[in-house]
């Protein structure tokens, strides 16, 4: 008797396994949460993509989602209205750069698009589907690697305006070109390129610094190419901040090397022709004394 009454019951049998399936949910809910944390890596001034899906695949177009980093709102989807067509509380580092993958959602898909991406977007952020049961949070790390482009409307304290460029002269071996970045900090490094953005060969930068700004200057002599356009590329690695300045070479700066080139041949043609005929009259002179000498020995 004691051991009939041991055994559960249907109803204890149902309630025991209910309740182990609801232990079991919680358990995978937890896993889900933390297995599903990815690392997403990208240059700065690209899209990342922010990864957030339902591993049932269900339709989410009429559920509520929810992107955060810490406490900043960067977007939220609540059945077909979200930051993009409504007014909102998105925080304004995220305004006009993150979207969704509309298509995508019926697949449960609630990934985001973050667009023109800067090093300050680097970060932890969650996605999080509030009012499912029970509700699913998951992670993502986002890493954006700094990389050098112009960053003056950042007012960044010391970055250098646009280069200035010069055409100096032009010899027999090309057309020389200056430029030159005055008082930034801090201190620049300078090269020449071409149009396809190769390097070019150049003399060694002039620096001097006065009152913790440097003043740089470079020189280049360059030849005809097909465009004729040359840049001058100033970069401050410790900011990762890189402006540019463009200078066209007139087709004629190269024909007056041509020129020049010509007139240094001609003229050394010119003196040696008259270094032969100064040499040639002083041994007529010589050999008409010579002459004369022996006639008067003779008389």
């Amino acid at each position: 008797m004691d051991k009939k009454s041991s055994k559960p019951s249907g109803a204890q049998f149902r309630k025991k396994r209910k309740e182990e399936e609801e232990r079991r949910t919680k358990d995978t809910v937890f896993s889900v949460s933390t297995l599903t944390k990815v690392t997403v890596i990208v240059e700065e001034g690209s899209a990342a993509v922010l990864p957030c899906a339902l591993s049932s695949k269900q339709d989410i177009t009429n559920v509520l989602f929810d992107w955060k980093k810490g406490r900043q709102e960067v977007f939220m989807y609540d059945a077909g209205d979200h930051y993009n067509n409504r007014p909102s509380g998105q925080d304004k580092q995220f305004k006009a750069r993150v979207s969704h993958l509309e298509e995508e959602l019926k697949h449960g898909n609630a990934s985001i698009r973050i667009n023109n991406t800067r090093v300050s977007d680097s970060g932890n952020y969650t996605c999080l589907f509030p009012r499912l049961n029970p509700p699913r949070t998951f992670s993502v790390q986002l890493f954006v690697s700094p990389s050098y482009m112009d960053r003056l409307a950042e007012n960044i304290l010391g970055a250098s305006m646009t280069p200035y460029t010069a055409i100096l002269n032009a010899t027999e071996d090309g057309v020389t070109l200056r430029c030159e970045v005055p008082g930034v900090f801090p201190k620049p490094e300078l090269e020449w390129q071409d149009s396809d953005g190769n390097v070019l060969p150049a003399e060694e930068p002039q620096v001097s610094e006065k009152r913790g700004r440097y003043y740089v200057s470079l020189r280049s002599t360059v030849s005809r190419t097909t465009t004729n356009l040359f840049v001058c590329v100033a970069r401050q690695e410790d900011i990762h901040h890189q402006t540019k300045a463009e200078i066209y070479v007139p087709e004629k700066m190269f024909e007056s090397c041509k020129v020049s080139d010509q007139i240094s041949v001609h003229g050394w043609s010119v003196v040696l022709g008259i270094l032969i005929g100064a040499v040639g009259t002083l041994l007529l002179i010589c050999a008409i004394r010579t002459c004369q000498r022996g006639t008067f020995k003779k008389k």
